[in-house]
């Protein structure tokens, strides 16, 4: 399935998990395959935990790189390619305007960034042992909508490592991506109020604690961001998966408070959500 990892990649483990609670069975695998009624997809799973083996054999705190991602195999051939199309693009994404080849070129470009600051005689601490991470998973799947989750962690010296959870919600039916835009209007003063609602009980804020001081929205765009109108005041961000309470938002480490807050998020149950909905979940 993939090919074997080169350029000095040891402890390579590679696991194929097959992931089929309540689905279809083979015997069921046929044209008229309907994703949206299934409980969960065919997929396996790949896991790939190595580190620099020549690195290793000159210092003992060497480089790790961990990639693993499910491999969809419905009876559904077009929605296969299209869902591991999807997948791969985030396991080889590099930039927004870039990407990497292989799984094996993330790896190796990795390895080689850090051989190329390192030599002979370097110190060789915890610092050393930078460490990359890029997990993508089956998060939800309600009715014909499916939630990936992209877990990034990069470590590369320094006081902790940077993490982040990114959500990509698909139609299975139209084979398309949905933006948050295209379910909710994130402006609309009523749900930003039950938005606060949740945002509060799942972050222990307080009713008569004002935002701000507790820490969150008061980072921005603009370097003035502090003097302007929505300093410490709640909004949605665009990161969002079907979970199987509600609609959860995800707000990722430094994107609206310090790094000690945390990466917060919250749920809007169904429930409450259902009247703002734009689009039919079941």
């Amino acid at each position: 399935m993939l090919k074997k990892i080169l350029l000095g990649v040891s402890t390579l483990s590679i696991s194929l998990i097959f992931s089929a609670c309540n689905s279809a069975s083979t015997s069921e695998k046929t044209t008229d395959f309907d994703a949206a009624s299934k409980d969960t997809l065919f997929y396996d799973f790949v896991d790939i935990d190595t580190t620099d083996a020549v690195c290793l054999s000159k210092f003992n705190n060497c480089p790790n790189a961990k990639v693993s991602y499910p491999i969809f195999n419905t009876p559904d051939t077009t929605l296969n390619n299209f869902l591991n199309d999807e997948v791969m693009k985030s396991v080889l994404f590099d930039t927004d305007t870039s990407e990497y080849t292989t799984v094996n070129d993330v790896i190796k470009t990795y390895f080689n960034e850090n051989a190329s600051l390192r030599k002979p005689g370097d110190a060789d601490d915890d610092s050393q042992a930078w460490r990359i991470e890029t997990a993508v998973s089956v998060y939800n799947k309600i009715g014909k909508y499916i939630s990936l989750e992209i877990y990034r962690e990069i470590y590369e010296g320094g006081a902790h490592p940077n993490s982040s959870v990114e959500y990509k919600v698909y139609d299975l039916l139209i084979k398309k991506q949905l933006k948050v835009a295209e379910l909710l209007n994130l402006k609309d003063s009523a749900l930003l109020k039950i938005g606060e609602k949740y945002f509060r009980i799942n972050n222990s804020i307080t009713d008569t604690t004002s935002l701000a001081d507790a820490g969150y929205f008061i980072f921005g765009e603009g370097d003035d961001f502090e003097d302007g109108p929505n300093y410490g005041k709640f909004h949605f961000n665009s990161n969002f998966a079907m979970s199987k309470d509600g609609v959860e938002f995800q707000y990722n480490s430094y994107e609206i408070g310090p790094y000690a807050l945390g990466a917060p998020s919250f749920t809007i149950p169904y429930t409450d959500i259902q009247p703002f909905l734009k689009l039919k979940i079941w």
